[in-house]
């Protein structure tokens, strides 16, 4: 295999999928899951999000680990759908449907009672 370039998502490979999420494009105001707890999650709700292609980018097991460790204690989970290319035929897409399954039930497996929502303003 050639070495010059790099193939993102590598670890979500020969994973399951869950296609058990809400997709939205609803205009909700939620904070990036690296920010901790604050007055904002004083309602006894506790959402953030995470960008797709964070994800999309997470190369091992420490850097989920680090993830799931921003987001454990959540109510809801937003995966933002921040990358997606300009020319989409329909491989492309069908392969990004598939990863963000494939997230999905891996954050599931780690977090069963999280609900998971896909944020896509697109849409």
């Amino acid at each position: 295999m050639k070495k010059s370039y790099k193939i993102f998502g590598i670890f979500w490979d020969r994973l399951n999928v869950d296609n058990d999420f809400t997709i939205t494009n609803e205009n909700v105001l939620v904070l990036n899951h690296t920010v901790e707890e604050n007055l904002m999650d004083l309602g006894g709700y506790y959402a953030r999000k995470i960008d797709f292609s964070e994800l999309l980018k997470i190369e091992n097991e420490s850097d989920f680990s680090n993830i799931i460790k921003d987001v454990q204690n959540c109510d809801t989970i937003y995966i933002n759908i921040d990358y997606m290319p300009h020319n989409l035929n329909d491989t492309v897409k069908d392969f990004l449907k598939l990863r963000l399954s494939q997230i999905v039930y891996r954050i599931r497996l780690e977090l069963p009672n999280v609900s998971i929502k896909v944020f896509d303003k697109n849409i």
